[in-house]
């Protein structure tokens, strides 16, 4: 199992993760600013709609590429085995379902072809992406007869439109970290659980982290500035996994089930992928800029053995996507619910 948890698992369940053991190697997350033409510290799923019309073109691209790969569908459909594992179906025959921050709808979509499902809807701040996510829906012939509805909603999840208990199930798929600052999260967190039915469950499935891991021996040169920038990126408060239980727990829900660590490679190896040598010289100004060993002079001497090494073949890159994630359910009323924080 390779979940680093020291906190055992309450209620444990089997691992989603469809896939082996990552193979040895050093693994660092980054952020999705350098790939998308942003400036690397601007969040690009937030204010979407300022940066214009080809820049909200280029993230849905990429959004939609995300959850087309057959690994990602292979992970998300286990977790959501899990989600929907003894929830009730209601009288009409499915549930409904929410998902807070829907992005062009591809998860959304995945839910609509559940069986359990008859009902979605998705809320998204950006006018952009709704647009987007209506016309992909509505051009999708695998959908069956669930009802697929967007609304756009500038509050971006801590003020939705929807009436109290309206939903079966409410998701933030890999939208919670995205959400700033911290009392705007836990406003967002406490609509989920105004909406979701007494009986429900809200599920968070975050922490998205592109890893590119690289076959590297001990002592291997590279690795400082990698170490050094995934040590940093992990310590930042928005990154805090363990920070999701207690808020869920806070908004009066009762953790079921949880796993920190769950993974999915999205492309094989590859030499000359320039994706991974932007996400290593991420890493090295990081350490240069932040006086941590490495000096402006060594870090470009770090790029030109790393890029000797991308030409012959031997750095070895493979990209990974890792998650974690956390399930709630809302406790009937005259159940006990002594375990909460609140």
């Amino acid at each position: 199992n390779p979940n680093p948890n020291p906190n055992p698992n309450p209620n444990p369940n089997p691992n989603p993760n469809p896939n082996p053991n990552p193979e040895p190697g050093l693994g660092f997350g980054l952020g999705h600013g350098w790939r998308l033409g942003l400036p690397a510290k601007k969040d690009p799923y937030r204010d979407v709609d300022a940066e214009g019309p080809d820049k909200i073109k280029i993230l849905a691209e990429y959004l939609e590429k995300r959850w087309s790969n057959p690994e990602s569908e292979k992970l998300v459909n286990a977790y959501l085995d899990e989600v929907f594992r003894d929830v009730e179906v209601g009288e009409d025959g499915g549930l409904r379902v929410l998902e807070i921050g829907s992005g062009t709808g591809a998860f959304l979509r995945m839910l609509a072809r559940r069986k359990e499902v008859n009902n979605v809807a998705g809320i998204e701040p950006s006018e952009g992406l709704v647009e987007v996510a209506k016309d992909l829906a509505s051009r999708d012939n695998h959908l069956g007869t669930s009802d697929v509805k967007f609304t756009q909603k500038h509050a971006g999840g801590e003020s939705n439109p929807f009436l109290v208990e309206s939903f079966d199930v409410v998701f933030f798929h890999t939208t919670l970290m995205h959400i700033h600052p911290p009392q705007k999260r836990r406003r967002a967190v406490l609509e989920a659980a105004r909406v979701l039915k007494q009986g429900g469950r809200l599920a968070v499935f975050d922490n998205d982290v592109p890893s590119w891991h690289f076959d590297l021996e001990e002592g291997d040169l590279l690795s400082q500035p990698l170490q050094s920038y995934a040590a940093a990126w992990l310590a930042k408060p928005k990154n805090a996994r363990h920070a999701v239980p207690s808020l869920l727990r806070n908004a009066g829900l009762e953790v079921a089930e949880r796993d920190e660590d769950c993974w999915a490679t999205i492309s094989g190896p590859s030499t000359s992928d320039e994706g991974a040598r932007g996400a290593l010289k991420e890493a090295v100004n990081y350490c240069v800029e932040h006086k941590l060993g490495i000096s402006g002079e060594i870090g470009e001497a770090i790029m030109e053995i790393a890029d000797d090494r991308f030409k012959d073949g031997s750095l070895g890159p493979k990209v990974t996507r890792r998650y974690a994630y956390c399930v709630a359910g809302k406790v009937i009323v005259g159940e006990s619910a002594g375990w909460c924080d609140i």
